[in-house]
């Protein structure tokens, strides 16, 4: 893989006729705008390694993720670990089942990386994504981290993003 900001990996479309070029807007929340709350008909919490079946088994419900976690024991056992070892999750629960789940990770001393924001197909457009995300940033801003990034393509995903806070910085490019 090749990644950078557009302009200059755009240069390199020529070189690379077999990869697949795709764009994506980079982001950065300094702060949450609005406090979001959660729908009453969730219960929202911070996951644990306890948690990363349910997780999986979530993303491979959703069209985005499923190719990223096709090998299911695996990606468990990677998600349990990242959860132990500082990954910071929270999942919406309806009736029981997640529902909705966002993380933040690649995490240092001043900022993190949201990532893994997915919600079924059939629970969108209730704000859970909403909830989720803004609780990750909320837990990590409490955690004293500065700011959080996110990459996104999905323009719906975008605005929910921007009401949460998250200003775009770039677009950014990815040979693969």
């Amino acid at each position: 893989m090749i990644s950078g900001k557009a302009d200059l990996i755009a240069r390199l479309i020529g070189y690379f006729p077999d990869r697949r070029y795709s764009t994506t807007i980079m982001t950065k929340c300094e702060r949450v705008l609005a406090d979001y709350g959660t729908p009453d008909d969730i219960d929202l919490r911070r996951l644990t390694p306890d948690d990363a079946e349910t997780v999986v088994d979530l993303m491979m419900r959703v069209d985005e993720f499923n190719d990223t976690y096709k090998d299911r024991a695996f990606s468990i056992e990677k998600l349990r670990r990242n959860l132990a070892c500082g990954t910071l999750a929270c999942g919406a629960f309806k009736d029981g089942a997640l529902v909705s789940v966002a993380q933040a990770t690649a995490g240092n001393s001043q900022s993190a990386m949201l990532v893994g924001v997915a919600t079924l197909p059939g629970e969108r457009g209730k704000g859970y994504a909403s909830a989720v995300v803004s609780a990750v940033c909320c837990a990590s801003f409490d955690e004293g981290k500065k700011y959080l990034c996110l990459f996104y393509s999905n323009p719906q995903a975008g605005r929910i993003y921007n009401r949460i806070g998250f200003q775009p910085i770039g677009e950014y490019a990815l040979f693969s």
